[in-house]
């Protein structure tokens, strides 16, 4: 995949997973089968304005041209979405959550594989 191409999907899945965190995020761990005290709505707002960083991140760099600029940005991505799914893994391999939720641990694992493909 071109890196314009997959900042553009990084941009789409970092702004839409995290402003929907942002804003419901009871919502949206529902959907995996996780429920939320006050503490763990306020982490995953957290995590979610990280996430919408990265979206930005991606959107603001899109038009690079600049090889060593695009491996920057595939360091930062591929570094975050790994991280991000090995603790989504781990907890779901724990028993948090449902089987949606190992979608979103193959989603960041293609995620980080794509941004290491362009760090390479």
């Amino acid at each position: 995949m071109q890196p314009r191409n997959l900042a553009l999907v990084g941009a789409a899945l970092g702004a839409g997973f995290g402003a929907v965190g942002l804003i419901v995020p009871e919502s949206l761990a529902a959907l995996f089968g996780i429920p939320l005290d006050a503490t763990a709505t306020v982490l995953v707002r957290l995590v979610c304005a990280s996430y919408v960083g990265f979206g930005a991140l991606n959107w603001a760099g899109r038009d690079l041209t600049e090889g060593a600029a695009w491996q920057a940005v595939a360091v930062g991505n591929a570094t975050g979405w790994a991280i991000s799914g090995a603790v989504v893994a781990i907890a779901v391999a724990s028993g948090l959550g449902n089987a949606v939720a190992w979608f979103i641990v193959a989603l960041q694992f293609v995620t980080t594989v794509a941004w290491l493909g362009v760090f390479a």
